[in-house]
C-alpha cells in the first residue's frame, strides 16, 4: 500500500509498528505485550479513524480524509513547536 492516485493513505502516514517498537524498548509493561495486543490496538485505532471520518476506504485502501484546521490553531501549534500534531491532523507536513 502507499499512494493511491496521489492521496495519502493510512498505512503510508502512520508508522504504528515503529511507534510500538519504540514503546517496547522504553516501557517494561509494553515490552510484555503479545503481538496480538499490538494488532488489536492498531485495529481499534483504525476503526476510530473510520468512524470519525478521518479516513475512508477506497479500493481496499484507507485514504486519509483531509481535515480543515483553523489558521489560529496552526499558528498556535507552530508557536509551541508541535507541527507533528498538525501533520497528524491534516496529513500534510
Amino acid at each position: 500500500k502507499g499512494l493511491l492516485h496521489g492521496l495519502l493513505t493510512f498505512t503510508q502516514l502512520y508508522g504504528l509498528y515503529p511507534f510500538f517498537s519504540e514503546k517496547q524498548r522504553t516501557n517494561e509493561i509494553v515490552a510484555r505485550w503479545k503481538p496480538y495486543t499490538y494488532s488489536r490496538l492498531i485495529s481499534v485505532y483504525r476503526n476510530y479513524l473510520l468512524e470519525a471520518g478521518l479516513i475512508r476506504e477506497e479500493a481496499g485502501v484507507d485514504v486519509i480524509t483531509p481535515a480543515v484546521v483553523d489558521k489560529r490553531v496552526e499558528i498556535w501549534l507552530s508557536d509551541i513547536g508541535r507541527l507533528d500534531i498538525l501533520k497528524a491532523i491534516t496529513g500534510v507536513a
